[in-house]
């Protein structure tokens, strides 16, 4: 465990230096300075302010390593899980996703397989994908005609347009089923039996579990486990993975 938490260190720092010699933003310098310095929570803090002006599959990747450092696994897990959504390749953040899982003893999620198949590039990736291939096909069918164009290569290019359209928008889709799910960032988070503080709790769950939002309500979701648990949980104490809905 020991090794493996130095070859954790090494990752980051390395990574938080790579990063920082591209960018002029000192925000983000300082946030590596105080992660590499041992100041998580100083870290911490200034990775989450870079995170909401845009998202980062480097900074989410750093984030998760400053809350593995500090203890706090379930945000770890839901960090390395967000970046896996923009750099689903990142080979540091899956293994460090596996050691954070370790940590906190739950097991990773099962996947379907459109699920699979989305994780096989980016969210960004599938998004240029439809995009690029709606508009090729969309100039393919409607220029042609006006201009008199005729070229055998026309129908070639719009069905791979077609397909390469059909392909992003299926990557898309299955994006947006994990859009619904979550991870529970405190130990002992109550799951109960109304969207209330005052309502009793059914059971507990560990920080790292993942679960599915079937509601929201206010400050609470209605969350169903791999396990079959089910019943509301409050959002300062769960967080969803990524958002598409």
């Amino acid at each position: 465990m020991k090794r493996a938490l130095l070859i954790l260190c090494l990752l980051v720092s390395t990574l938080g230096l790579q990063a920082a010699e591209g960018s002029l933003d000192e925000r983000f310098v300082a946030a590596n300075q105080a992660y590499d310095d041992g100041q998580y929570e100083q870290a911490i803090n200034g990775y989450t302010q870079l995170l909401e002006e845009s998202p980062s599959a480097t900074v989410y990747y750093n984030l998760g390593n400053a809350y593995y450092l500090s203890g706090q696994y379930g945000q770890a897990i839901l960090q390395y899980q967000r970046c896996l959504v923009l750099s689903p390749d990142n080979a540091d953040a899956q293994a460090n996703l596996k050691l954070a899982q370790d940590a906190a003893q739950v097991d990773p999620p099962e996947r379907v397989w459109y699920e699979t198949y989305a994780q096989s590039t980016s969210v960004n990736c599938w998004t240029w994908l439809a995009v690029a291939g709606f508009w090729g096909a969309a100039f393919l069918i409607i220029l042609p005609p006006l201009y008199g164009w005729r070229s055998p290569w026309r129908a070639l290019l719009l069905a791979l347009c077609i397909l390469g359209g059909g392909a992003g928008v299926a990557g898309l889709t299955g994006y947006h089923f994990m859009s619904a799910e979550g991870i529970v960032l405190a130990d002992d988070a109550p799951l109960q039996l109304a969207p209330t503080s005052t309502s009793p709790a059914k059971t507990f769950l560990h920080a790292g579990t993942s679960a599915t939002v079937k509601q929201i309500h206010g400050e609470y979701a209605y969350v169903v486990t791999p396990t079959g648990d089910q019943g509301w949980i409050s959002q300062k104490v769960f967080g969803k993975i990524w958002d598409m809905r």
